[in-house]
């Protein structure tokens, strides 16, 4: 069955977007920044590929008048392809995992970029702060920077 077939290709999609989904995550906890280009160029294709699969499952369930329901698809195929439920319902439970790991790159990839603010805020307060010592050793902070190359 046609119907079978496209639940089959949109799952083994889905598996390799889990996956680098997975290693997404792994990434950015190990903060190993240089990786994502190639991670994102690869999840932006087969999230592409996950969409055309996508497409053509949903084709098929109109051809069937199957409403884009998940409990009406699961009833529908319970009674009229009951071989390609497991599939279904693992497509459901993969999405949703792949959902959670999305949310969970999202807030990594959040929290990178926060640090790396208050890193930058930290880093041009000190440039602007111009720190030194009087004569007496007392610390002093000048407000006036003299460019390095004038005397």
């Amino acid at each position: 069955m046609a119907l079978h077939s496209a639940l089959k290709d949109e799952l083994a999609c889905l598996e390799q977007v889990v996956a680098l989904l997975k290693k997404e995550q792994e990434v950015l906890a190990s903060a190993r920044i240089d990786q994502l280009s190639d991670i994102t160029n690869n999840k932006t294709r087969l999230v592409a590929e996950l969409e055309n699969f996508s497409a053509v499952r949903l084709a098929l369930m109109q051809t069937h008048n199957i409403p884009d329901d998940g409990s009406a698809i699961a009833g529908w195929l319970a009674t009229h392809a009951p071989s390609s439920l497991d599939l279904w319902k693992t497509l459901i439970d993969l999405a949703r995992q792949a959902a959670a790991y999305n949310r969970s790159n999202g807030q990594l990839l959040s929290g990178r970029e926060e640090a790396n603010r208050n890193l930058m805020r930290i880093l041009l307060a000190e440039q602007d702060a111009e720190t030194g010592y009087s004569a007496d050793g007392r610390i002093s902070h000048s407000s006036t920077r003299r460019p390095l190359d004038r005397a």
